[in-house]
């Protein structure tokens, strides 16, 4: 499995692209921004989009959904509790001083559970509310995408805005990610690559 990290954005927001191998089917887990470099990145590994993973709809995970599926027209998946942030994406960029169009249509609503296939790659859904109601994380393998679930070296995401709750993540750190096997590398939505054992034994994740 290759995982190719493009840092994207002012918040350089970690979009990952995550494939088989070079040259087969892939996704693209949060397009935050700068849908060219993104899909430059596809192109230059060979990887044909099936899908658009959003781990939660935050705008600078999803701004670039739109340039990235009118390319590809890969199927675009989010948590139904996000739905409101999702269609709320011009609202999110005019708070935040910019400009942008509203995302398209999610074509795919995931739940908790639920398994997604492409190629030979099969992603399990970790509902993981707290930072928004709908955030989940993407498990495959040994590799969990969290988006802002949690950071390497202890920072978790903000529970300070619309559908935060800092009990809901509490549960979602302790509960989910940290009943992973240690050796699971975490890839978090900014930041450096970790691991739930790293994590779990810094002691810092104590509330």
């Amino acid at each position: 499995m290759i995982v190719e990290t493009v840092p994207i954005g002012v918040n350089e927001t970690n979009c990952y692209l995550v494939a088989e191998a070079r040259g087969g089917q892939g996704v693209v887990i949060d397009p935050g921004a700068d849908a060219e470099v993104i899909l430059e990145r596809c192109s230059a590994l060979g990887l044909s989009i099936a899908k658009i993973l959003i781990t939660h709809a935050h705008w600078d995970h999803i701004a670039a959904v739109g340039g990235v599926k009118e390319k590809t027209s890969a199927e675009i998946c989010c948590h139904r509790k996000d739905l409101p942030l999702y269609n709320a994406l011009v609202e999110q960029l005019l708070y935040m001083g910019f400009e942008g169009d509203s995302a398209p249509p999610v074509d795919h609503f995931v739940r908790d559970g639920d398994e997604i296939t492409v190629g030979n790659l099969r992603f399990t859904v970790l509902h993981t509310p707290g930072h928004s109601p709908g955030s989940v994380s993407y498990l495959t393998g040994n590799s969990l995408f969290c988006g802002d679930v949690l950071f390497e070296g202890g920072g978790v995401g903000r529970t300070d805005l619309p559908g935060g709750s800092m009990s809901q993540l509490r549960d979602s750190i302790t509960n989910r990610i940290f009943s992973l096997p240690p050796e699971t590398a975490v890839y978090p939505g900014h930041g450096p690559a970790t691991t739930v054992g790293r994590e779990k034994s810094s002691g810092i994740y104590l509330f």
